[in-house]
């Protein structure tokens, strides 16, 4: 695989043809599978919650989930069926593009590597084709959940990172990384787990952007610990003082409210064993 100079490389670079095919194949058969298969109406679980935030631009249970809500909710206002097999849809559609990123990296590293152009092809559609049609993400690409968008964040974040890694010239890379990175976790925060990629590639290719890499650890943490930090102190504080007033009660118990960011509650918040509920058998 021949490299080509920087002042000569076109927008798409370090991609050729032959991963444009392998991603395009990808991308067409998943797409079709999931389209196919995609669930006709409200289902299970979460998928009567996500689907009316969506169709109202509302807020679901915590993280809130921004970028899924925005994504699916301008997706639903095309005219192509009920509301909820829009939304359904969508997941299709993000976990198809996720599938042919997939495909365009593998075929793209595997030829960087010295793999013939049809044996990468072949491959990279093989594996790209075992993961459309696995349980994990088939079961997700069907219904109203965020994990077909996490897919193909995190698959837009891997892009840049392999960029970044072929061309470690390339100035705006930590840039579009972060970018991703922050696009990643206003869908979902498991993205923080990938936050190290791109100081590896410092430590690896670009030595002279460490500092700049620290810069953006700290920035990750600060998204994730601080606000966790500061929930748990003013939780600690005088037992819960913070949070809890004595105008907001529990009319039937006499009780302050418990909020979400309680670690720990006082063992005198805990209901009486009346106004607890008692399961009886469904008989």
């Amino acid at each position: 695989m021949s490299e080509i100079p920087l002042e000569k490389r076109p927008w798409h670079w370090p991609f050729e043809k032959p991963d444009w095919i392998a991603a395009l194949a990808a991308w067409l058969v998943s797409q079709i599978a999931y389209a196919w298969s995609v669930q006709p109406n409200v289902g299970l679980l979460d998928s009567g919650e996500f689907l009316t935030a969506a169709v109202h631009m509302g807020v679901p249970h915590p993280t809130g989930y921004p970028l899924w809500t925005i994504g699916s909710w301008l997706f639903q206002l095309l005219p192509l069926g009920n509301n909820a097999w829009e939304v359904n849809l969508f997941s299709g559609v993000c976990s198809a593009l996720g599938i042919g990123l997939v495909a365009l990296l593998l075929c793209s590293s595997m030829r960087w590597a010295g793999v013939s152009d049809r044996l990468a092809q072949i491959l990279a559609w093989g594996w790209s084709m075992a993961l459309t049609f696995s349980v994990s993400l088939w079961s997700q690409a069907v219904i109203a959940e965020v994990y077909a968008l996490h897919v193909l964040a995190v698959m837009l974040y891997l892009l840049a990172i392999y960029r970044w890694l072929r061309d470690p010239a390339w100035t705006n890379g930590l840039a579009w990384c972060a970018f991703f990175f922050a696009l990643g976790m206003s869908n979902h925060h498991l993205m923080i787990s990938l936050s190290v990629l791109p100081v590896l590639v410092m430590i690896l290719r670009r030595r002279d952007f460490l500092a700049e890499g620290l810069l953006y650890l700290a920035g990750s943490a600060a998204s994730v610990f601080p606000p966790k930090a500061i929930c748990f102190l003013c939780t600690k504080a005088k037992k819960g003082a913070i949070f809890f007033t004595p105008a907001a009660t529990n009319k039937a118990t006499g009780e302050p409210p418990r909020p979400w960011a309680a670690t720990s509650i006082p063992a005198t918040l805990n209901p009486p064993p009346a106004c607890r509920p008692t399961l009886k058998p469904c008989i």
